[in-house]
């Protein structure tokens, strides 16, 4: 799922179990996390927890399957945060594997990556019950440009396809 869904989503189906946010705009991370608390966090300091990736190596893992199995105290759903998580697919296979297949309905799982992961990782987003969220890809920003702007454009397509290749651009960082 894209992100430009995603309020959407959550209106019409309500909470998945887990959440993958993958991509370097930093934004729609927050915007994400911030949607999700807002809408199913009531009492923050009792069904919230926030888990560094970097630190869930090999055992600690446990931690992070322990507070997402929790049950809320106060909430509707208990939010478990965890940033820059990247495991092996050994450690997906020996810790998360039975939570990614059968999670919990009284938690959600947030998962924040600034990129996706690096030879050797888990794939997170082919794994069970994700839902993924992220920014569209610079192809498919340009054919929602220029369908949504033909019309602006006064049904003119070549201005449509100008301002998507200028756009294009300078989101990509080229400077040609």
């Amino acid at each position: 799922m894209k992100y430009v869904d995603f309020k959407k989503f959550t209106d019409e189906n309500g909470a998945c179990p887990i959440y993958l946010f993958e991509g370097e705009e930093v934004y729609f991370r927050e915007r994400g996390e911030a949607l999700l608390k807002g809408r199913f966090l009531q009492e923050p300091t009792l069904d919230y927890s926030a888990f560094e990736g970097v630190s869930l190596k090999g055992d600690k893992m446990q931690a992070l399957i322990d507070a997402v199995n929790t049950f809320p105290f106060v909430s509707e759903r208990r939010v478990v945060k965890v940033t820059e998580f990247y495991p092996t697919e050994k450690e997906y296979e020996s810790y998360l594997k039975g939570l990614f297949e059968n999670p919990p309905a009284s938690s959600i799982l947030l998962i924040l990556n600034s990129s996706k992961g690096k030879a050797g990782t888990a794939s997170l987003a082919k794994k069970p019950n994700v839902t993924l969220c992220g920014r569209y890809h610079l192809r498919q920003a340009c054919v929602l440009l220029r369908f949504r702007y033909v019309e602006d454009c006064n049904g003119n397509g070549k201005a449509a396809r100008l301002l998507c290749f200028y756009g294009g651009r300078e989101v990509d960082g080229r400077n040609r």
